[in-house]
């Protein structure tokens, strides 16, 4: 294979691992969201909307209590940018974009590896997503002052964590595989 012929399927890999990583953001969130309501045990119900925006709230308050490292990078941005903290609904709006820009970022150096290592497929993108979790939510986040000591959050947020870095790992690799087939 030529170098160009190289770059170009890094390339392609690092784009189909891009669109694998912005499914696995939405999903690892919707995985999170049923934790939240499983473990709440209350349904917020659109019939009040007022008790809904209470729920919501306290869910908020107990993710954040537990671990938000976006949020806080969200909060660090504004501090530079704006020279204030975000309020909680500008917080709600920025929290998920760093989510899925961090999580497509990712998501293309996964497709950019899988492309000159194949082995990194091995385990279909779970082992690469457990990496994340212990490199970045049990290392990193906390060494940079964004979330609790991992001994200081409860075994709950580990499991949780850990969980949803499964499900964006085997969600990673199962888009990106697709979307690279395609494009081959």
């Amino acid at each position: 294979m030529t170098d160009s012929g190289h770059s170009a399927s890094l390339a392609k890999g690092a784009l189909a691992g891009l669109l694998g990583g912005l499914a696995a953001s939405f999903l690892m969130n919707q995985f999170m969201t049923g934790i939240a309501l499983v473990t709440d045990g209350r349904k917020p119900s659109s019939a009040d909307p007022q008790r809904t925006k209470q729920l919501m709230t306290a869910r908020r308050k107990r993710f954040h209590e537990m671990a938000d490292p976006t949020g806080e990078v969200s909060d660090s941005i504004a501090r530079r940018l704006l020279d204030r903290k975000l309020t909680d609904r500008e917080r709600d709006i920025a929290a998920p974009v760093v989510h899925y820009a961090f999580g497509a970022l990712t998501g293309a150096a996964y497709g950019a590896l899988a492309e000159s290592v194949p082995s990194t497929r091995k385990g279909n993108g779970i082992p690469f997503g457990l990496a994340l979790w212990a490199a970045g939510d049990e290392i990193a986040v906390p060494a940079l002052g964004l979330a609790r000591k991992p001994w200081q959050q409860p075994f709950e947020a580990h499991a949780a964590m850990f969980a949803s870095h499964i499900v964006y790992g085997f969600a990673l690799e199962t888009v990106r595989s697709r979307v690279r087939n395609a494009v081959a």
